[in-house]
């Protein structure tokens, strides 16, 4: 989780803040070839690489409920840096060995596979702009997301279905159930919305709306998670105040202090 949400934070920079910067200066392709290009590169990782570790950790999730002792064999220990790089190499793939996606604020504030996107003219001269690698990763998110969340609350319910008289069981449920579902529904759109348009014309409010699913499928889990997560908000709040707040016990004591011969004067002192 923790790659993961470091691969989410570098993809976000260039989705939102560098195509934010592209979005007011009216940037595409032909204006800033550079920036587009290896944006359009870094991105694509990004976007691929999450796919494969949502993938992988959603296949993680279902053993543990499922083969507890597989999971085990497959992924404790060192085996776990193999899960890890191999996200990596598949996101690697697609920026070295595929077309980059380009942003495009001629086109509709998104970045597509055409850099003459929605531009008149016939600028392509018969050549066929598109990535079929892309495409097919998001077809596999369309149609396996939905399969192992499926799968995962199965194997959640059955597990806890002799659990149902217990709150706590039962809440626990619901909240991984929640979860699960609105992670699976924002990527589901995010590939479907973005393979659509890459593919066919569309109305610049339904790229709008892919572009920002986009950005939430990897904007939403840290969100999620703090939201649904009672301990992790205490655990983020207590770290964040300014000023730890410290109980001082205080202790009162009589202490007898001469001040005249043969005479004794009681004060009252706070020891702290």
């Amino acid at each position: 989780m923790l790659v993961l949400g470091i691969v989410d934070f570098c993809t976000l920079i260039i989705i939102s803040n560098i195509a934010g910067y592209l979005t007011i200066v009216g940037g595409f392709y032909c204006s800033h070839k550079d920036l587009i290009y290896w944006a359009g590169v870094f991105a694509l990782a990004g976007w691929t690489t999450t796919c494969c570790m949502t993938v992988l950790l959603s296949a993680s999730r279902i053993l543990d409920l499922w083969k507890p002792r597989i999971s085990v064999l497959m992924f404790d220990g060192y085996k776990t840096w193999f899960w890890i790089l191999l996200p990596f190499g598949y996101g690697f793939y697609f920026a070295a060995f595929t077309p980059p996606l380009l942003y495009s604020a001629r086109a509709g504030f998104a970045l597509f596979t055409n850099p003459y996107a929605n531009i008149s003219g016939n600028l392509e001269k018969g050549f066929v702009y598109v990535n079929l690698s892309n495409a097919i990763n998001d077809l596999i998110m369309i149609v396996i997301l939905p399969i192992l969340y499926i799968l995962f609350f199965f194997l959640l319910y059955r597990g806890f279905s002799g659990k149902t008289n217990s709150k706590e069981f039962n809440s626990l449920q619901r909240t991984l159930f929640v979860q699960s579902l609105i992670i699976c529904i924002i990527s589901f759109f995010a590939s479907l919305v973005y393979g659509i348009f890459n593919i066919v014309p569309a109305s610049l409010e339904f790229i709008v709306f892919g572009h920002f699913t986009w950005m939430l499928s990897h904007g939403s889990q840290s969100v999620i998670a703090i939201v649904f997560n009672r301990s992790l908000r205490k655990y983020i709040f207590e770290q964040l105040l300014p000023y730890k707040i410290i109980k001082v016990t205080t202790q009162v004591s009589s202490v007898k202090i001469p001040s005249k011969p043969n005479r004794t004067t009681t004060h009252n002192v706070v020891i702290i």
